[in-house]
């Protein structure tokens, strides 16, 4: 009698000269096998979505406890597994940067995602899958990367600002050119494969940046998010910023990092090299060992990119240096060049020596995010609801304001108008005619005292919109 083995596990298979069904059991054996650690490639289809199938478990791909998924991806791909009860360790050694989201066929479930490079194992209930991997920090500490949210202005244009301007939530853009205006938008018409929202900074008066005068976006880092890069210590680590850019001009640009106190910088620069074409970029910097970088609720560092800074900004590239340098001698004058435009997403910042995969963060989570920065609640209903209080006298109506989030700092508040707000008391409507004003401001709440005429002291009431739209409430701690 000779004795046969599986090929992995070594499983006992019975000799086929000892019984005539030995050769189906035989078989059963390498299928257990390859069912407890079986290896096979899978190449992932083109069109994005990959189907898994169990139609014969003895050819089914999914027969196996180890299944490597190769090819060149140019997005996120869709992995559909069987709707069974089973578990896989699925390895991503696709090309390309991008995700598997692993999902049970039919996607009414839960999906985990298995980043370029990595294994995991998954487990399938027949209905959802899930992993044992820990639960990490976000990797990218850029927030808003995508450009998905813009609370302060809904995708319309904002005028940058020779001081510093947020537009889109966590974004800035500062220009000093004497004679020259910018605008900044969240735009959506032509964003890369992936994403739905860009960036996109124009000029609308060119003017090139004098000696000292400066062109910019920016996003800042809180120090908090950034301690795990150890600026200013020996064991900083090597840090790579990815982003996709486009611009109506090709050419050299810059994007730099700097601390809070602008007095350490590190300048980088990129090529687009045709116009009106999305191009992904990575760049991979070195944290700063030396220099003062904040760990706490302030700016730890500042991201930026430059547009056109003038001469007395510029340094040598690829070195860390005193000063806050902005730009290089090479970046095209983007400011001075009339109807320029620049288009942004897809940003990330994160350890290590190489781009990952975008980290696209479920909505819910990002915008809680932006709200600990900026909260601000939009009139875009007619008579709308907004907060309840009571009538402190016959002119003040204190309304009490719980914000979402708790604020990194006391915000600031900006009303646009009292009269875009009325009094509710009741059935009754009182306009607001002297204004809102905010008082006992903390990180988690405040009161705003609504001035009105005729009001009825010791009343409940509430703070609603008047019939039009368009008004708002700003509670900001923006960086």
């Amino acid at each position: 009698m000779t004795v046969q083995y599986s090929t992995n596990l070594k499983l006992n298979k019975p000799d086929t000269d000892h019984k005539p069904w030995d050769v189906e059991l035989q078989a059963l054996a390498d299928l257990a096998d390859e069912a407890l650690s079986g290896y096979t490639t899978k190449a992932l289809d083109a069109d994005g979505v990959t189907d898994l199938t169990i139609d014969d478990g003895a050819t089914s791909v999914v027969r196996h406890k180890v299944i490597e998924f190769t090819g060149a991806l140019t997005g996120d791909e869709t992995v559909n597994v069987p709707a069974l009860q089973a578990n896989w360790l699925l390895v991503n050694s696709s090309t390309g940067g991008y995700n598997l989201v692993v999902q049970v066929t039919g996607g009414g479930g839960d999906s985990i995602n298995v980043r370029p490079g990595e294994a995991k194992l998954l487990f399938c209930d027949g209905a959802d899958v899930f992993t044992n991997s820990p639960v990490a920090s976000r990797k990218n500490v850029l927030i808003n990367g995508a450009l998905r949210f813009d609370q302060r202005s809904a995708g319309a244009a904002i005028a940058i600002g020779t001081t510093a301007t947020y537009g889109p939530d966590m974004w800035l853009g500062q220009r000093s050119n004497t004679g020259g205006t910018m605008t900044m938008e969240r735009d959506s018409a032509t964003p890369p494969k992936g994403f739905e929202h860009y960036f996109n900074v124009k000029v609308t008066a060119a003017a090139s940046a004098g000696a000292g005068e400066r062109a910019f976006v920016c996003q800042r880092i809180e120090g908090l998010n950034s301690i795990r890069f150890g600026f200013g210590k020996s064991w900083a680590k090597e840090i790579t910023i990815s982003f996709w850019i486009r611009s109506t001009n090709a050419g050299t640009y810059c994007v730099g990092l700097k601390n809070s106190a602008l007095d350490r910088h590190y300048i980088n620069e990129y090529t687009i090299n045709a116009p009106n074409t999305w191009e992904y970029k990575t760049i991979t910097f070195i944290a700063d060992v030396s220099g003062t970088w904040l760990v706490d609720n302030q700016v730890g560092v500042h991201v930026v990119f430059d547009l056109g800074s003038g001469v007395n900004l510029q340094n040598t590239p690829d070195v860390w240096a005193a000063g806050h340098d902005w730009t290089t001698s090479n970046q095209f004058d983007f400011c001075g060049t009339a109807s320029a435009e620049f288009w942004l997403t897809g940003v990330q910042f994160e350890e290590g020596p190489e781009a990952t995969a975008f980290e696209h963060v479920d909505s819910a989570t990002e915008l809680s995010i932006c709200e600990k920065y900026m909260w601000q609640l939009n009139l875009d209903v007619a008579n709308q609801h907004l907060f309840t209080g009571f009538n402190a006298n016959t002119t003040d109506a204190y309304i009490a304001v719980i914000f979402p989030q708790k604020m990194i700092g006391i915000p600031s508040v900006v009303v646009s108008a009292g009269a875009d707000f009325r009094i509710a008391i009741g059935t009754t409507f009182k306009n607001v005619t002297g204004g809102i004003i905010s008082t006992l401001i903390g990180r988690r709440s405040c009161q705003l005292t609504a001035v009105a005429t005729g009001l009825t002291a010791g009343n409940g009431c509430a703070l609603r919109g008047d019939e039009s739209t368009g008004g708002y409430i700003r509670f900001s701690a923006e960086l």
